[in-house]
């Protein structure tokens, strides 16, 4: 009897686009490592897109997975939220309040994207990460073209700012979850309990 792969049971095709987000996520700290800021912000950028054209394509169909919905939530975490804090280690250097900021910056990211998950309030409710992927290479290209060296404590305001509202009670989408259209569906041939309902999740047959 072939044993079954529960892998292969939950990749599909919604899962590369989110998987396409991860490898330029990845991209992008490449290039930050090596200081070429500005082509790494452009990936990054690209990365934003990709994550819009993803989500309209699941806002079209109506559902996603599980699986792909943890598969997107690390992927935009490193595209957009780790990818910017080692942008900001590299670009200030080991000076021990620069990392300080950095550190509370992550740690509130962290933070809000637990409660998120928590609250079944996907990237919703304080700053939504992703949003990272379109302000901070704006910024970025802001800094370089108009402020210089003189502004470059610009990406420290954005850090205080992001953190803060990252941990807030804003709901910046406007999303709810009893009005959410998009079923979020977990393969296999567990049955549908009513907490399972009140999370929104629903269970296909193998």
């Amino acid at each position: 009897m072939k044993e079954e792969n529960p892998f292969q049971k939950h990749f599909d095709y919604g899962s590369f686009l989110p998987l396409f987000i991860f490898i330029l996520g990845f991209y992008t700290i490449y290039l930050f490592i090596l200081k070429d800021f500005s082509q790494g912000f452009f990936v990054m950028l690209l990365a934003f897109i990709i994550y819009v054209i993803n989500n309209t394509i699941i806002n079209l169909s109506g559902f996603t997975t599980v699986f792909n919905e943890y598969l997107e939530d690390m992927a935009t975490f490193l595209s957009f939220g780790i990818s910017s804090i080692i942008f900001g280690l590299v670009f200030y250097g080991e000076d021990p309040v620069i990392l300080g900021i950095v550190l509370f910056y992550a740690i509130c990211l962290v933070l809000a994207l637990s409660r998120n998950w928590i609250m079944r309030l996907k990237n919703s409710v304080g700053f939504p990460i992703p949003l990272n992927g379109l302000f901070f290479p704006l910024i970025f290209y802001i800094f370089s073209i108009y402020l210089k060296d003189p502004g470059n404590s610009i990406f420290l305001i954005y850090y205080f700012l992001v953190a803060g509202l990252s941990v807030s009670h804003i709901n910046f989408l406007g999303y709810n979850e009893s009005k959410e259209r998009v079923k979020v569906i977990e393969v296999g041939k567990k049955p549908v309990h009513k907490k399972d309902k009140d999370l929104g999740i629903e269970y296909l047959e193998d």
